[in-house]
């Protein structure tokens, strides 16, 4: 791990499993080929400074009257409508049964019976994050929306929710964290999601005995599922910002996970059913198997992220796949195998099946669910890719044809596909009228899992043997398909606009270097040739069209960039036309030291 920036103490924290470390790595494999000004500032210091605004009040009366501005009645029921719809089968949090209840006790007269402050700043904290996918508000608008009513979540969240916690307290935070990784505040999100960790505990949610305890099974099955639901939330964010998870895994599997209908005995009022309906948004099958993922995600991140005691070492076998002792760790064979069961153990109804008929909730959670699984796939081969992409062309281990090098292509080849795969999936299950949420997770995780992708397929073009098996006009294809996606992201956050600037900036820079190689080659064939070694007819000296090969444009439409002049942000007074746009950040990328390549775009948000 390690702290970003130049004054730890005053920057926020990411590791290397995050997708801001495998950025910074790429970065020293070009410039210790190709010399390049300095620039002032390394990607490290486009993560903003550490600021904490207290979204809890600290004064606030326990007696003070409660705000109950709504929206009109119309309104809010879409709102909520569509928190179940496309929410509630991903993260069944709540108790819908009981949601429903008490929201139309909040229109009728007796909404004091209703009336705690917890309940009203959950209610807000759902429609503002149904602001963020709902189909009747426009893209450009969502933003604004969602903000009125996370500013009276806000005002309704005081530290007296700490000082009585309840079950609602932490189904608040949950929400709260979710609707937090819409915005440009990470840090909020990362801490209030802490927040609903530790009510869990405090309720002692972290205990079996708590909810086997429970007077009824429904109540047990709804105490089980928060719990993972924080489990979950954890792990998710663990792995996003490349910090260490609060809830350790024998934490994680002491409490038992809530059961799905079907395992259940048939009752009027099926347990574990959080809705009062029936049919698939009831289903927790979606939601188990997220859980079993993201343990084996848990899993990667501990024995393949956890940083090295030691040096690099000599041997290629721990070059590339590391020192992991027998019984204290598995290794990324012990991981893909796990993954590949996992897989293989889905039910019918979520695997990933393109162009099938099941019913359409279904469809969207095996898309989801692969997008995850390939997304921690490439999180399993991506140490290695980077190690492959990286080593030393004159190294001696580098050079040798030797079983762990051949492994760690194979490794590096089933990460590009991975990455391609997501590309592929993305796009095919966009919607022209950018309404995503059918077959695809929020428009925050495409931007993640996309841009994720694409710093994959950048490292790829680093390494000429993984031509062999993957042409590089298909990573190019693929390259300038991300970045298009991402363009079209832009109208729900400038962040996908900073995503795809960094990463076309990063590949122009790559290109140069694959320039640079073949100029260097060209010139180490003229002096063999000059020693009567090599033919002449047999050098090829012509260098690749920058301006076409860069981004796969063609020259009608490539962009009107001279890639000779100073491409990088902050070199000299010259800057990139699209970058112009966010001078608030530094797009200066060390190609040699690969950390770009586990950046993720919350490094691009604003300072």
């Amino acid at each position: 791990m390690e702290i970003l920036g130049d004054e730890p103490q005053n920057q926020e924290f990411f590791g290397v499993s995050s997708a801001a470390s495998f950025m910074n790595q790429l970065k020293k494999a070009v410039d210790r080929q190709v010399e390049y000004p300095q620039a002032t500032r390394s990607l490290n210091s486009v993560t903003t400074q550490v600021q904490v605004p207290m979204l809890l009040s600290q004064r606030r009366s326990i007696n003070r009257p409660i705000d109950y501005v709504l929206p009109p009645r119309e309104e809010a029921d879409e709102l909520l409508a569509t928190y179940w719809r496309v929410v509630h089968p991903l993260y069944p949090f709540l108790d819908e049964a009981s949601m429903s209840s008490a929201y139309h006790n909040v229109w009728s007269e007796e909404r004091q019976s209703c009336g705690e402050p917890t309940f009203l700043c959950l209610l807000n904290l759902i429609f503002a994050l149904s602001c963020t996918i709902v189909d009747s508000v426009n893209a450009e608008k969502r933003s604004a929306s969602a903000d009125i009513f996370f500013g009276r979540a806000r005002d309704l969240l005081s530290f007296d929710l700490l000082r009585h916690p309840s079950l609602l307290t932490v189904q608040c935070f949950l929400v709260l964290g979710q609707y937090l990784q819409s915005t440009n505040d990470p840090q909020q999100c990362w801490i209030q999601v802490g927040l609903a960790i530790r009510v869990a505990q405090s309720l002692g949610l972290h205990l079996p005995t708590t909810s086997s305890q429970a007077e009824t099974g429904q109540h047990r099955e709804l105490l089980r599922l928060v719990w993972h639901g924080c489990v979950l939330m954890d792990r998710a964010l663990s792995m996003t910002f490349g910090r260490p998870a609060m809830i350790t895994s024998q934490a994680a599997a002491t409490v038992p996970r809530p059961v799905t209908p079907n395992e259940l005995p048939e009752q009027p009022d099926p347990l574990g059913r959080i809705s009062a309906g029936s049919g698939p948004l009831s289903d927790l099958n979606f939601f188990i198997q997220t859980l079993q993922l993201y343990e084996i995600l848990n899993e990667i991140l501990l024995d393949l992220y956890t940083p090295a005691s030691s040096g690099p070492s000599e041997d290629a076998y721990e070059f590339y796949f590391g020192t992991i002792s027998v019984g204290k760790g598995n290794s990324i064979f012990e991981l893909e195998r796990k993954l590949l069961r996992w897989n293989q153990d889905l039910p019918i109804h979520l695997r990933y099946e393109p162009d099938s008929n099941k019913h359409e909730i279904h469809i969207r959670q095996a898309n989801i669910l692969r997008l995850r699984y390939l997304h921690i796939r490439m999180l399993l081969f991506r140490p290695t890719l980077s190690l492959f992409c990286t080593h030393n062309q004159d190294d001696p281990m580098a050079r040798e044809d030797s079983m762990p090098r051949r492994l760690a292509l194979q490794c590096s080849i089933m990460c590009i596909k991975a990455a391609l795969e997501v590309v592929n999936l993305v796009r095919s299950n966009m919607s022209s009228t950018l309404v995503y949420y059918n077959r695809l997770p929020a428009w925050w995780y495409c931007i993640f899992y996309v841009y994720t992708a694409a710093t994959v397929l950048v490292a790829a073009r680093l390494r000429p043997e993984i031509a062999a098996d993957i042409a590089d006009a298909e990573l190019v294809s693929h390259l300038q398909t991300a970045i298009g996606l991402l363009e079209h992201f832009k109208i729900f956050s400038q962040n996908a606009q900073r995503c795809a600037t960094a990463l076309t900036i990063l590949s122009e820079k790559v290109e140069r270097q694959r320039a640079s190689q073949t100029t260097a080659r060209a010139d180490a064939a003229m002096e063999s040739h000059s020693l009567g070694t090599i033919p002449l007819e047999d050098i090829n000296t012509s260098a690749p069209d920058h301006n076409v090969v860069a981004m796969g444009f063609t020259q009608s439409s490539a962009p009107e960039v001279d890639l000779n002049a100073v491409p990088l942000l902050g070199l000299g007074s010259h800057h990139h036309p699209v970058a112009d746009m966010f001078d608030d950040v530094d797009f200066s990328f060390d190609i040699s030291d690969m950390s770009w390549l586990n950046s993720v775009p919350s490094h691009l948000y604003d300072t």
